[in-house]
C-alpha cells in the first residue's frame, strides 16, 4: 500500500477528520516500508506534498495534527520526540494499515525509546516483518548478517585451511559459546546468501561479497554489531584467556579542533591492521579490532 498525498481542511478531532473529504489526493509513491527512520518519512512525505499540493507547508501540515510549527519542526529535527497523543494523530492522518501502524510505532520506538531493551525489542520485531523482508531482500540479508556477531566470525574462520562445515568442529573454534542450532542456521545462511562458498572438492573459500550499505537499515544493523561487539568485549575479560585478547584504553584531553586528526589516526591504524590479512599464511584466528573515541566531558 503506497501513501497518498492527503490534505485536510484543519481538524482538532479524529471524528471530524473521518467526516471531511480529501481536499486533494494523489499517488505518492512512498511505502512506510522503506523507510528506517520515521522521521525521515514524515520529512520526504512533506517535501512531496509541497510540490503537489496547492497551500501545502510544514505550518499547515502541524495545523492538521494539532500541534505548533515550532514543535514539529523540534521533532523532526531531533530535538523532541513524538508523544503518544501525536503519534495517533500521525497514524491516523496516513491511515496506515494495521500492519504500517505496527511497523510505524517501532521505527518511534527504536529512534525515541529511552531504554536499550525497548529498542532491541524494536530492532528484532522490524526484521520479522514480511513486507519489509519482501520489498528490502538485501536490506534483509544485511540485517541478518550483522545482527549476530558469530556469522560474522565463522564466515571470517572459512578462511582457515583446516576450516570444516561441521557445527561441533565451529562450535570448539567459537570463543564464546552458542548453541549447535545456532550455528546450523548460520552456516545455511552463509552458503545461500554467497558470504561462504565450496569448491569443486568441498573446501571453503570467500567468494567476492559485497554487503549492501544502503540506506538506513545497515545502519541500524551496524550500530546493533557494534553494541553486540562491546558487549563481548566486556565478557572477553572473564571469559577469554588473557593471552588471546588485548585491551587499551587512554583517557586525555585535547582541543575539539584535534578531533578530526583523532580520527585520522585511528582511521590509519585500522588500515594498518587489515593489512595483516594480506598474507598467504594460515588465518587459523579470527579478532574482532574496535576502535572508539568518546567525549567523557567538555561542550556538548
Amino acid at each position: 500500500m503506497r501513501i497518498r498525498l492527503a490534505h485536510f481542511t484543519h481538524l482538532r478531532d479524529n471524528k471530524s477528520m473521518k467526516k471531511n473529504s480529501l481536499l486533494s489526493q494523489e499517488n505518492l509513491d512512498q511505502d512506510i516500508f522503506d523507510f528506517h527512520d520515521y522521521r525521515e518519512f514524515l520529512s520526504q512525505y512533506i517535501e512531496r506534498a509541497k510540490s503537489e499540493i496547492q497551500k501545502f507547508s510544514l505550518r499547515s501540515f502541524a495545523k492538521e495534527l494539532g500541534v505548533t510549527h515550532s514543535l514539529l519542526s523540534l521533532i523532526l529535527s531531533n530535538r523532541r520526540n513524538l508523544s503518544d497523543e501525536l503519534l495517533r494523530k500521525i497514524i491516523f492522518y496516513f491511515q496506515f494499515d494495521e500492519q504500517q501502524e505496527d511497523y510505524f510505532r517501532c521505527l518511534v520506538d527504536l529512534s525515541d525509546a529511552r531504554k536499550a531493551e525497548e529498542r532491541n525489542r524494536a530492532f528484532e520485531k522490524i526484521k520479522k516483518f514480511k513486507r519489509f523482508q519482501k520489498q528490502r531482500p538485501k536490506e534483509f540479508e544485511t540485517y541478518r548478517y550483522l545482527s549476530s556477531w558469530y556469522y560474522v566470525a565463522i564466515r571470517e574462520l572459512a578462511q582457515r585451511n583446516d576450516f570444516q562445515f561441521d557445527p561441533k568442529w565451529i562450535r570448539k573454534k567459537l570463543s564464546l559459546p552458542v548453541p549447535l542450532r545456532e550455528i546450523k542456521k548460520a552456516i545455511k545462511f552463509l552458503l545461500d546468501h554467497g558470504f561462504i562458498a565450496k569448491d569443486d572438492k568441498g573446501k571453503a573459500y570467500l567468494p567476492e561479497k559485497v554487503v549492501s550499505c544502503k540506506r538506513g537499515a545497515f545502519q541500524l544493523s551496524l550500530n546493533h554489531f557494534h553494541k553486540e561487539m562491546l558487549n563481548i568485549t566486556i565478557d572477553s575479560i572473564d571469559q577469554i584467556k588473557k593471552e588471546n585478547r588485548r585491551l587499551f584504553g587512554y583517557t586525555l584531553a585535547i582541543p575539539q579542533g584535534k578531533l578530526a586528526e583523532l580520527s585520522k589516526i585511528l582511521e590509519n591504524a585500522e588500515k594498518q591492521i587489515a593489512a595483516l590479512e594480506e598474507t598467504e599464511e594460515n588465518l587459523e584466528s579470527v579478532y574482532h579490532v574496535s576502535f572508539a573515541a568518546v567525549q567523557l566531558a567538555g561542550d556538548k
